[in-house]
């Protein structure tokens, strides 16, 4: 639904537009990756920043500069399978990305709570909600329902 670049190649423009959904749930993001670094931000930050090798926008930010996403409430029913990434600093100044899916349905405030609580990300951002899947090639598979499932969490140290 909004920006993606793949292999250095942009293929969708960011997406700024109002709309109903969880894309669209104000702040919104991107996930960018460049040759030396990984970058968390808000959706129209997406321009600042140039020669992407990836990047795909999706939203809602669940955490930014370190404060959960105001439009989430606590009491929130709206619960479901997510999964998303976060960055953060460790005591050595040594920075890494946290990819993390729910084994339970849960919103999207225990979501950015997760990331802030466990791991003190300042940027977090979620990927996907429902029927929540993570494929990454090189990781073990933990399921039937598809290859190569992340369930909890894994790290990337940038």
């Amino acid at each position: 639904m909004g920006y993606y670049v793949n292999s250095s190649k942009s293929i969708k423009p960011v997406n700024l537009n109002d709309g109903n959904g969880n894309f669209f749930l104000k702040p919104n993001g991107g996930l960018l990756i460049t040759k030396d670094n990984a970058i968390i931000c808000e959706s129209s930050e997406i321009s600042k920043y140039s020669e992407i090798k990836t990047g795909v926008q999706s939203g809602p930010m669940l955490l930014l500069n370190g404060s959960l996403n105001p439009q989430f409430d606590p009491g929130s029913l709206n619960k479901k399978t997510r999964c998303g990434v976060g960055r953060f600093t460790d005591k050595n100044n040594d920075s890494y990305l946290i990819f993390c899916i729910s084994n339970v349905p849960v919103s999207f405030y225990t979501f950015g709570v997760f990331f802030q609580k466990k791991f003190n990300c300042k940027d977090a951002l979620c990927l996907e909600s429902g029927g929540s899947i993570m494929n990454l090639p090189y990781s073990i598979n933990n399921t039937a329902h598809s290859r190569n499932i992340i369930h909890n969490y894994i790290f990337f140290q940038l």
